[in-house]
């Protein structure tokens, strides 16, 4: 049964976005009319030459043009790229130390998403990206709507006490239902839209579609790696072991071990310090 829709205006997708969403939807896509989308944005077009000479996809060779960037890249990762710069341009406005605590659990969330998608079921690796960038993106809207939302923050970033009953009870709505709605309106794909709105559901058993719930068991995951690196100040306080027995359902869906998490946060610190060195 879908959601009920909450009483709370939503930010539009930029009209960029909306256009390129439509050309990528057609069955054969024209290069050079997204090109012409991007190259009518500077800000657009320096990002994405700037992830196109990352470490992620160059391989030495400069790349200063928007076609030879959307190439090198593939339509999939421009597409996240382009939503990614998009969803930070709607989120520029409002308390800046919420979108700074926002954007770091946000884009590690996506990283590790994807690290651990294209390990354990890499078909759902640009979905599992989207789902990391796009699982807690309902929190500023909410920041910006309530003041007293503030400190429900750090409960809603990290499952802490049951934050969605707590939502529920002072908002009428939560983070997930509210972020489901988000991404719709944003055309993300319906199964991430899915995901986002069962994010917070630890126990998976009622969720119907199986990967849904793959995506859900890989936010889980992801959650508990990406603890010691945000700026949420949360640090691991009990073994991967005893994380891994308390989420077998999670552990079980996805086919892992303790050691694969070990995996996950290893090559999670190898990417970050990437990111940081290409900077």
């Amino acid at each position: 049964m879908p959601p009920k829709a909450p009483h709370i205006a939503l930010p539009p997708q930029p009209d960029g976005v909306i256009e390129i969403n439509k050309q990528l939807g057609l069955s054969v896509v024209d290069l050079k009319k997204i090109v012409a989308v991007i190259q009518k944005d500077p800000a657009l077009t320096a990002k994405v030459l700037k992830v196109a000479n990352s470490p992620l996809f160059c391989c030495g060779r400069s790349i200063d043009s928007v076609t030879r960037a959307v190439q090198v890249m593939g339509l999939n990762n421009f597409r996240t790229v382009v939503v990614n710069v998009a969803l930070r341009e709607v989120f520029s406005q409002g308390d800046s130390e919420v979108l700074e605590k926002f954007w770091k659990h946000s884009e590690l969330a996506a990283l590790s998403c994807d690290i651990i998608a294209r390990q354990m079921v890499n078909r759902l690796a640009p979905q599992a990206y989207l789902h990391g960038l796009f699982h807690d993106c309902a929190i500023p809207i909410m920041a910006n709507k309530y003041p007293d939302y503030a400190e429900l923050i750090q409960k809603s970033l990290h499952y802490q006490e049951n934050v969605i009953a707590l939502e529920e009870e002072r908002y009428f709505t939560n983070h997930c239902t509210l972020g489901y709605f988000f991404a719709k309106s944003w055309a993300l794909p319906e199964l991430v839209c899915a995901a986002i709105q069962q994010h917070h559901n630890e126990s998976l058993a009622d969720i119907e579609e199986e990967d849904v719930k793959l995506l859900v068991a890989i936010s889980q995951v992801s959650e508990f790696i990406i603890q010691d690196f945000d700026s949420s100040g949360n640090m691991k306080t009990i073994s991967i072991e005893i994380w891994a027995e308390r989420h077998d359902n999670a552990m079980q869906i996805l086919g892992i071990e303790p050691d694969h998490i070990r995996d996950f946060e290893e090559e999670l610190l190898e990417k970050m310090n990437e990111t940081i060195g290409s900077r």
